[in-house]
């Protein structure tokens, strides 16, 4: 048996990659950007069509809400753990827009998978960049 469990070890010790520099830079970038954050005038447009590319291409909920203020996906079914749902919501202050960002799950051991994937669509809507194979759950 412990022969049996020592290979399994290093089967799984073999299937997990480092990751690349560039991987860990990215983490480190979209990890620390806040949840609330604003971006120019001139810059919100193309960030709301991120939000949505986002929310169609990673999130297996429909969208229920879908305003200039707001878009919010329906809430993922009870005891579910890897379907997250997402609000984003947008409001003009002045010459910028206020952009802050949410994700949930009915799984209480699925609160850091959710608070990572918001702050990789905050990233994402403030940058233009992602790397999907971040995300936790289904798609």
């Amino acid at each position: 048996m412990w022969r049996a469990i020592g290979m399994v070890m290093i089967v799984l010790m073999a299937c997990t990659q480092p990751l690349t520099e560039e991987e860990r830079r990215y983490q480190s970038e979209y990890r620390a950007h806040p949840l609330v954050f604003s971006l120019a005038e001139n810059e919100a447009q193309d960030a709301w069509i991120r939000a949505h590319l986002f929310l169609q291409r990673n999130c297996p909920l429909r969208l229920i809400r879908d305003t200039q203020e707001m878009l919010e996906t329906a809430q993922p079914p009870s005891g579910t753990r890897d379907i997250f749902a997402y609000a984003i919501e947008r409001r003009q202050i002045k010459n910028a827009f206020e952009f802050t960002v949410r994700c949930f799950t009915y799984d209480l051991t699925s609160l850091d998978q959710a608070k990572n994937n918001a702050q990789i669509l905050a990233f994402y809507i403030a940058n233009g960049v992602i790397k999907e194979q971040f995300l936790y759950g289904a798609r």
